[in-house]
């Protein structure tokens, strides 16, 4: 077989994979994407359409059998916390060179417990620096122990701990780029809006963006702003008028490219984001402060404070409020800034080339470093291998809260499980007038999927009760479906409860089972699917005994 190296992508960023698959098929490399976690994708709902503008051409790099790379992607590599069943592990052992995950310590380390590859842990940005350094003080130690196969790929260069004797060393920078053939806009110039753009996403959700939304607040009292980015209107914390809520790719462009200027937000220089960047490459002027990821990426090219005063740093938003009350109008000071901005930052900083040219230097330590022998694995070995995966489900632990319960704990007395402490793949843990956690559907907002999807802990022979409890908050019909699989030897043995109702308001469902004798230590795999057709709030799990 080929000796081409091979990568699987698991990071869940639409603008990101767009970006980076290309890059990496560029340098040589075939690319298998992932499917992703839906868990992490509210708000991109085409990520799955290969169709879309945002989605590589990544299958025309593969030389593997179609069967093959299906199954590949289909493999989770994150539901039970890096733990793959061995047959699964065994198929990416033989087709995988390149591991690339943005994932935490303990799934890294459980991830190359099995693997015998590379892998590469991917760190665009940070806003919360302690939990990055916690993170990768963990991870240097899981590096200690991986011969070089485990390296850190930051974005920005003040994101590599130089006090890790390993992770200091075993990195690569893989800076971020605009590819400019995604970008279908460009400022309007003196047709532009007299007002400032910026991005901050998850203001309804992370007290962190939550807090740099009130200081951007706070500081631009004297010129007209609006705030991009994923952001939930139905939130109070998004009732302001300038927060405008989710806007489909090319809308969000559009309204960056005809705003006057656009307003970096970042307040820690471990973080950036893509906006700032591709206002940049539309050739809108983009002013940003100095604690921002974007003046870190300016003093690591080698600019001084000096030089980046020139291409648009301030010192806080108070200064660039002021700036913009004074030159807001200026369309000839602001079309030169935004000129020196893209030959500084898209044209250097922010290099394609650069990093191509650092991509490929990694390659060549996992070719010189490479453990799989594709020569003694045959096509029609793996087609069978990925035909036999597709009979076998995944004997891994799940990792979940409720997985962790002891079972005779569980239904001793009846106990109730909030979605919280449940594992789900769509919808929103919201706080309920009650002030209970509560995982929220809504179409169109939510994809269809799995609101809760856990092994059940091991338990002791007999019978047993679980109910389901919603709200139904708008409209009727098929609700959800509620799965319990017990995992045999042979077929798998499922129950399944389809849950309707011809109103809205509160409906529970109930599934009895059984735990006969010797089946006391099967795994029993609970799946809840949403059909996304009904808004509703999942309110929680109830276990009893039946006898």
């Amino acid at each position: 077989m080929d000796k081409n190296i091979r990568l699987l992508w698991a990071y869940d960023h639409p603008t990101t994979r767009y970006q980076e698959v290309n890059l990496y098929i560029d340098a040589g490399v075939e690319v298998v994407i992932s499917l992703g976690d839906p868990s992490t994708l509210r708000h991109d709902k085409d990520y799955h359409d290969e169709t879309h503008a945002l989605y590589p051409d990544w299958r025309s790099s593969l030389t593997l059998p179609a069967s093959v790379v299906e199954k590949l992607r289909r493999i989770d590599l994150f539901r039970n916390s890096g733990h793959v069943s061995k047959e699964n592990a065994e198929l990416i052992n033989q087709c995988i060179d390149i591991l690339i995950v943005p994932a935490d310590a303990p799934v890294i380390a459980n991830i190359m417990s099995w693997f015998k590859g590379h892998l590469l842990y991917r760190v665009m940005g940070a806003p919360n620096l302690k939990l990055l350094q916690t993170n990768l003080a963990a991870i240097g130690e899981i590096a200690s122990q991986s011969g070089g196969r485990l390296w850190l790929a930051p974005g920005l260069k003040n994101l590599i701990p130089w006090s890790d004797p390993v992770l200091s060393r075993d990195y690569v920078t893989i800076n971020a780029w605009v590819s400019q053939e995604r970008i279908h806009q460009s400022w309007r110039a003196d047709a532009s809006n007299p007002v400032a753009a910026t991005a901050i996403s998850y203001i309804d959700i992370h007290p962190f963006f939550e807090e740099q939304y009130a200081k951007v607040k706070s500081a631009l009292s004297r010129y007209p702003f609006i705030v991009l980015g994923k952001n939930d209107k139905r939130s109070n914390k998004c009732a302001d008028a300038e927060v405008i809520g989710v806007l489909p790719t090319d809308e969000l462009h559009a309204r960056i490219a005809t705003s006057r200027v656009f307003i970096d937000s970042a307040t820690v220089p471990e973080h950036l984001i893509w906006p700032p960047m591709e206002a940049m490459a539309m050739g809108v002027p983009t002013l940003f402060t100095r604690w921002s990821g974007l003046a870190a990426a300016g003093f690591d090219d080698g600019n001084d404070e000096a030089a980046l005063k020139t291409l648009g740093m301030f010192e806080d938003f108070d200064a660039i409020d002021q700036f913009m009350s004074e030159h807001g109008n200026d369309i000839d000071l602001l079309s030169a800034l935004a000129e020196r901005q893209k030959s500084a930052f898209i044209d250097s900083v922010f290099s394609r080339d650069k990093a191509l040219a650092a991509f490929e230097t990694y390659m060549k330590h996992v070719a010189a470093n490479s453990t799989r022998d594709r020569d003694a694995v045959s096509t029609n070995t793996l087609m069978a291998l990925a035909q036999r995966l597709r009979r076998q489900p995944a004997a891994a632990p799940q990792q979940g809260s409720l997985s962790r319960l002891d079972g005779a704990a569980l239904v001793r007395t009846e106990r109730l499980v909030r979605p919280k402490d449940l594992r789900g793949r769509t919808g929103r843990l919201i706080l309920d007038g009650g002030g209970q956690f509560v995982r929220q559907c809504e179409p169109g907002i939510d994809a269809q999927g799995a609101i809760v999807l856990e092994n059940l802990p091991e338990l002791p022979a007999g019978n047993y009760i679980m109910s389901a409890a919603f709200n139904v908050l708008e409209g009727f019909g098929e609700i959800a479906q509620i799965s319990l699989k017990t995992l045999t030897e042979d077929d798998p043995i499922e129950q399944t409860v389809e849950i309707s109702t011809r109103a809205s308001g509160y409906v529970q469902r109930t599934i009895p089972f059984s735990v006969s004798l010797g089946s006391e230590g099967l795994t029993r795999e609970l799946i809840v699917i949403w059909h996304g057709q009904t808004k509703i709030d999942f309110l929680s799990l109830r276990f009893r005994t039946a006898d």
